[in-house]
């Protein structure tokens, strides 16, 4: 509510000092309460008809024709600020300069395989982003610059063992901060490790026992079937036979991939177990990536 917004802004500009920030919960907050005048702005943007505001219309554009289709206003303007704040956190977290952050630097911090953030990053150190984004922007930088990330999330977590990403464990509680009710619905909660890989080798393990398929999810044996196109040439209908791998892997709420990233792990454990690796690298491109699927609602 309106309310609950204007609660959050002023604590977010009282908090937003040059202070170091000393914790982990008080970073989450201070992202949370960005984030949430970065939605806000953005959905004045969309629903103004301001030229000046055409490049954030048209990044909406880009996303309703490229990944949801019925994607709205408060949709897309929750989707921009998780992305610009979390991603720009990420890059933080990854930068080598501790003195010096900002939007330019973004850039260079951008992980290579992944080229949507490299772009968007694009845009908030362009010339056209909007100023009043730009302000907020550019606060979220200076605190960052006052936060030794990696020791908050050191001292926030504890020197755990199930080989947690802090980056990964992070969202968790930024989202809290930003939206707990988002965060509740969307059932955005950190599986722990050692619970992925029990229920993947699990799989793995009922594959190999139950369905009588020797190699598990490792499986790389393909199946033939019947599929109805239409001919380019003629316009009518024609049935081609198609090959598929008969295994195939979906995690229909892919959240941070960890479930995907096991069950590669796993994979590749049993070809170095066998002595196989020289085989890997083919089997990657031939018989795993074209078996691994995952969908996630949520951008950042």
């Amino acid at each position: 509510n309106k309310e609950e917004i204007l609660i959050k802004t002023i604590l977010d500009f009282v908090g937003s000092h040059k202070e170091e920030i000393k914790s982990g919960k008080h970073l989450a907050e201070i992202m949370g309460g960005k984030a949430l005048r970065i939605k806000e702005n953005v959905s004045y943007m969309l629903s103004s008809e301001n030229e000046r505001f055409d490049e954030i219309n048209k990044l909406k554009e880009v996303v309703k024709e490229n990944l949801i289709s019925s994607v709205t206003d408060d949709d897309f303007a929750d989707m921009y600020a998780q992305t610009l704040v979390y991603g720009l956190f990420a890059a933080r977290y990854n930068d080598k300069t501790i003195d010096t952050f900002s939007r330019h630097e973004a850039i260079d911090l951008a992980p290579k395989t992944n080229p949507f953030l490299k772009k968007f990053f694009g845009h908030i150190a362009g010339e056209s982003f909007p100023e009043r984004l730009r302000f907020i922007v550019d606060e979220l930088c200076e605190v960052f610059v006052h936060a030794d990330i990696h020791k908050l999330l050191t001292d926030f977590y504890g020197k755990e063992k199930d080989n947690k990403d802090p980056v990964i464990h992070f969202y968790e509680d930024f989202l809290r901060e930003y939206d707990s009710k988002k965060k509740m619905e969307m059932g955005v909660f950190y599986t722990p490790k050692p619970v992925v890989d029990f229920i993947v080798r699990g799989v793995d393990y009922l594959l190999k026992n139950e369905f009588d398929i020797p190699n598990g999810i490792a499986d790389k044996t393909k199946i033939k079937k019947e599929k109805k196109v239409i001919d380019q040439k003629t316009g009518k209908e024609k049935k081609i036979e198609e090959e598929y791998h008969k295994v195939q892997i979906l995690d229909i709420a892919t959240g941070t991939g960890t479930f995907l990233n096991e069950t590669i792990n796993i994979i590749y454990n049993e070809f170095k177990n066998k002595g196989q690796l020289g085989q890997w690298e083919s089997y990657v491109n031939e018989n795993l990536l074209p078996r691994l699927h995952g969908f996630e609602l949520m951008m950042a």
